[in-house]
């Protein structure tokens, strides 16, 4: 099996999460989070303070797939690109050893 973690621009999750459903993706978890890229920092002032802004909210999607479907949702992913702008994203492909539904005890792929 292996995990999918997916940082993406909130505005996308909508998208990705109908993209995967069509695609036979019946589970996933998405958590919104704030990314932090030094290299997108801006300078605003407000009422005569200077402040830095290098958080950008963001959602995380987390996708546990068997590795017979990990290249389909990967692709899947890699076509939300917007136009290759900074801020698009990122994707990690992990391993996962197991998994257990608590709710029937199903474990492994059947879990899934």
């Amino acid at each position: 099996m292996k995990k999918i973690e997916v940082v993406i621009s909130a505005f996308k999750l909508e998208e990705i999460a109908e993209a995967l459903t069509g695609a036979g993706i019946q589970g996933f978890t998405a958590t919104p989070v704030r990314d932090y890229r030094a290299e997108n920092a801006q300078r605003i002032s407000y009422r005569g303070t200077s402040y830095t802004i290098d958080w950008s909210p963001k959602a995380k999607l987390e996708i546990v797939v068997a590795d017979r479907d990990s290249a389909r949702v990967m692709a899947i992913l890699e076509r939300m690109r917007t136009s290759g702008r900074t801020g698009d994203g990122d994707i990690f492909l992990l391993p996962c050893e197991d998994t257990v539904r608590i709710r029937t005890g199903e474990i492994s792929v059947a879990a899934l």
